[in-house]
């Protein structure tokens, strides 16, 4: 039997286990009612029903199922089941009991682990890619009831509920020991008073250096940040990282898709259009990144990189660009589209195309928040311009689930060749690009 079939029927018990347990104590219950009913009108014997529920609820400390004479059906199945049941559910309780005591043993053996405090998408993430280079991995997740706990620990990471921010918890995990710890929750408060608890636990440490990584939501903030890096660098036991799923995201989206390489020199002179739909974090993150790319690797020699946005706050995402880098004012024009990706403009879509009907844009790049929105944009784009080979790339979240429809086939059964997604956190959320290459 195959491993993901196993745990495809694991993951199945594991979530029906308890409703099948607690319906069948209620089943033991109503007939061990019934039988015993019956056992006493057999043998003349009067009870009340408070008497016999009293000697049903006795089956499960086996005080009551010793009888003698005739035993009706529903009594000997009852009597069967309900020892069974409170057997299982206290095997349940000495499981989880034990585990927690091997969880304690097995983590005092760690050194030079990995640390993962909040277990969302990117948690998880992390997880799986750690694990499979091998490394150690304890997970901190404060939410006792997460889905995910359960993959986590069949994956062979050592799970801990409770704050991140606790000092002792991070004591428990062994944090003055472990290569990495890495907070991904979601808040860049709680974020940051992790790194603080961690540096004070191994801020007089010797001989022994944790590197400390948060992910700070804000990209801007995140820069600001890592300029402070430096005031930490001195330490031998301490070192901070930060870092953005929308700026590591955006650097990757353009490394993929915009060649502005010192071998593409050649294009200098030639205008370059794009299109950002939606200029979010990511949107935002993705034009900057374009323009310093552009920068550094053609310079003065390059005409300016045109970029189209198309956001309901278009003009003022337009102003918060040119404050944010005005270093990038000689090479880049940014165009404000004021519209909503459901309006009627938006659909007829005539901003898409010059004069001569020829699309005007090199690129688009979808960056909506929502993956079946952005794919629903892709879409619609994509039959306004099938003929005109602009390649539209779509943020997605995961490179799973509706970015698998992109490898189908369109209503019309012809290859989707145009629409290309990105997975925004496959992309991001791995220890090579988290760590830079230190590892």
């Amino acid at each position: 039997m195959s491993k993901p079939f196993n745990k495809k029927w694991k993951s199945k018990w594991e979530s029906a286990q308890w409703p099948a347990i607690g319906a069948i104590a209620v089943t033991t219950l109503i007939l061990g009612y019934i039988g015993f009913s019956k056992h006493l009108m057999l043998v003349g014997e009067i009870r009340t029903p408070l008497d016999i529920i009293y000697l049903t609820l006795q089956l499960f400390t086996l005080e009551s199922g010793a009888l003698s004479g005739s035993i009706p059906w529903e009594l000997e199945i009852a009597r069967l089941l309900a020892p069974t049941i409170a057997a299982f559910a206290a095997f349940k309780a000495i499981t989880i009991i034990f585990r927690e005591q091997l969880q304690l043993i097995r983590i005092k053996l760690f050194r030079n682990h990995v640390i993962i405090c909040g277990l969302g998408r990117k948690g998880m993430l992390l997880t799986q890619q750690f694990r499979k280079m091998g490394k150690k991995v304890v997970v901190i997740e404060l939410d006792e009831g997460n889905d995910l706990i359960d993959q986590c620990r069949d994956h062979g990471a050592v799970v801990f509920t409770g704050d991140a921010t606790q000092t002792e918890l991070l004591r428990i995990v062994r944090a003055h020991k472990a290569k990495y710890l890495i907070s991904v929750v979601g808040d860049d408060g709680i974020n940051a008073e992790v790194a603080i608890h961690a540096y004070d636990l191994v801020k007089d440490k010797k001989n022994h250096q944790l590197t400390c990584i948060i992910h700070i939501f804000d990209p801007q903030l995140s820069q600001l940040l890592r300029e402070q890096e430096k005031e930490v660098r001195g330490l031998d036991s301490f070192r901070m990282q930060y870092f953005n799923v929308y700026e590591k995201g955006a650097l990757a989206w353009v490394d993929q898709y915009l060649l502005f390489g010192p071998e593409d020199k050649s294009q200098a002179d030639q205008e370059t259009r794009l299109l950002v739909v939606g200029a979010g974090q990511l949107g935002e993150s993705l034009i900057a990144q374009a323009a310093q790319k552009r920068k550094k690797s053609w310079g003065e020699e390059s005409r300016k990189l045109y970029i189209d946005i198309i956001d309901q706050y278009a003009e003022a995402k337009k102003a918060r660009l040119y404050s944010s880098y005005s270093e990038l004012e000689a090479y880049w024009e940014i165009i404000p589209l004021e519209m909503d990706v459901k309006s009627l403009d938006f659909q007829q879509g005539k901003f898409l195309f010059e004069n001569g009907g020829k699309c005007r844009y090199d690129k688009i790049f979808i960056c909506l928040d929502n993956d079946s929105l952005g794919l629903s944009v892709a879409m619609s784009l994509y039959q306004k311009l099938k003929e005109q080979r602009t390649a539209i790339v779509v943020r997605m979240v995961r490179d799973a689930g509706l970015a698998i429809l992109l490898r189908g086939k369109d209503i019309e059964g012809e290859q989707i060749s145009g629409i290309f997604a990105f997975g925004l956190l496959d992309r991001t959320c791995t220890p090579e690009l988290i760590l830079e290459g230190k590892d």
